[in-house]
This record gives C-alpha cells, structure tokens and sequence, in this order.
C-alpha cells in the first residue's frame, strides 16, 4: 500500500493560510463556495433548526457564524409584495435564474418557490426576507420550535 506523500508542516501551515485568505475574501463578495453547509438535519445535532413562516410560505433554516442556512426543501413565498426592496427582490430573482452549469436554487412548485439546496444567507434578515416576498427583520422573523426568536437566542 503506498504511503502518503509527506508535505512539510511549514508549506502545509502556508497552504492553510492561504486557504483562509481566499474564503476570507470570498465570504466578503457574498460567495460561500467555500464554506460546509449545514445538512438539514443538523451537524450531529449541534445547532437548532429554526423556523421562519408566512403568506404562502414555510422555512427552515439554521443560524452559523456566517449568516444563515436555508435547508432544501423550505418554501418560500411566490410572488412578493409591491414594497419590497430592490435588493431582496434581486436576491429572489438571482436564485431563481438557471445557468449552463447549474440549475437554480429556487424553483416554483405548487403555488411557491421550493429551495431544490441548502443556500447560505449572509444575514438572517436576508434569508428572511426571500422566504417571506418581503422587507424582514430575521432577527425576529426565525423562531426555533419554543417561539423564540433568533434575536433572544444569540443576542441574550
């Protein structure tokens, strides 16, 4: 059986350094490519699965240190309400789009847009706000299964 090729320990710290950096940088240009998403059943149970509902509209998620992970399967409100933000719409809009490589993160079924992946929100206010069509404060808007909200769980 071949042994593993053995890489010295300072190229290896570089090379994590390095690493870091570049998901460092593409957290910050809103692109977590890099970054493990949460299954739907949770990592071992380590985290609490939230809950955030509305008009035609029903989501789980979780709350990382990175924002927030929508779980496959959530629903999220079809058609927005006429106030909403260019920003969360566009959002709503770009997760929808299909290109050559991929297909889209959101797909309308049955009267919704259904989550066909988990997706990383770099806030829950965002993740909020495309699930519910709307303007959302996700802070209050995510509530784990005793109603509290994510607000009194991480900021108390």
């Amino acid at each position: 059986m071949p042994s593993e090729p053995h890489i010295p320990e300072a190229m290896l710290a570089e090379l994590q350094d390095n690493l870091g950096t570049v998901q460092t940088l593409l957290s910050v240009l809103g692109f977590l490519i890099l970054d493990p998403l949460v299954s739907a059943e949770g990592e071992e149970g380590s985290r609490k699965v939230l809950h955030c509902r509305g008009k035609d509209a029903e989501a789980t998620g979780e709350y990382t240190e990175d924002g927030l992970v929508v779980h496959s399967s959530s629903k999220a409100r079809l058609k927005a309400v006429p106030s909403i933000t260019d920003s969360v719409e566009r959002k709503r809009e770009n997760l929808q789009e299909v290109s050559l490589s991929e297909e889209g993160v959101l797909e309308k079924e049955d009267g919704t847009l259904l989550f066909r992946q988990n997706h990383a929100f770099g806030s829950p206010s965002a993740a909020a706000g495309v699930v519910l069509g709307r303007s959302s404060n996700g802070w209050r808007d995510w509530t784990d299964g005793e109603g509290r909200t994510l607000d009194e769980i991480e900021r108390s």
